[in-house]
């Protein structure tokens, strides 16, 4: 129950700062965006531990993204050189998995099951969202 409530806390906050983070860096708010995503993956599939590390990434990012001393920090530059080369190996991997998504669909709509091309024109959509949010996440780096 206390942890539930934290929660809530939590989650009433990265709320309410919202306003505050768009007036930052354009980058900033990408960056928000993919861990809001993040987020709402990590509770939807009941993983408390990582949703607890991915409120505080938010709250870490509302706090210093866009600030020039952070940003001029050398720690910071390789840093997002890092975050850039693990980002674009996500990439690859999405693609591999929304590929693989869209041949299960073509072989569930052969099939002509309407309840398995449903479930899995699902999984493809969420899987092409994710990817969608890795590009632009790269973009937004990629032009910061």
């Amino acid at each position: 129950m206390k942890l539930l409530i934290t929660f809530s806390l939590i989650g009433a906050l990265l709320t309410l700062n919202a306003p505050v983070m768009a007036q930052t860096h354009p980058s900033c708010k990408k960056k928000e965006d993919n861990l809001q995503l993040q987020l709402r993956y990590a509770e939807k599939y009941g993983n408390i531990h990582r949703a607890e590390d991915l409120k505080r990434a938010i709250l870490n990012v509302r706090e210093h993204c866009g600030k020039e001393s952070y940003q001029e920090d050398p720690n910071f530059i390789l840093n997002n050189a890092i975050y850039k080369d693990n980002l674009t190996k996500k990439i690859d991997k999405q693609r591999a998995k929304v590929n693989s998504a869209a041949d299960e669909l073509k072989k569930a709509e052969h099939s002509g099951k309407a309840k398995k091309i449903r479930e899995k024109t699902e999984k493809l959509k969420e899987r092409q969202e994710r990817l969608d949010h890795y590009l632009s996440e790269l973009e937004s780096l990629s032009s910061s």
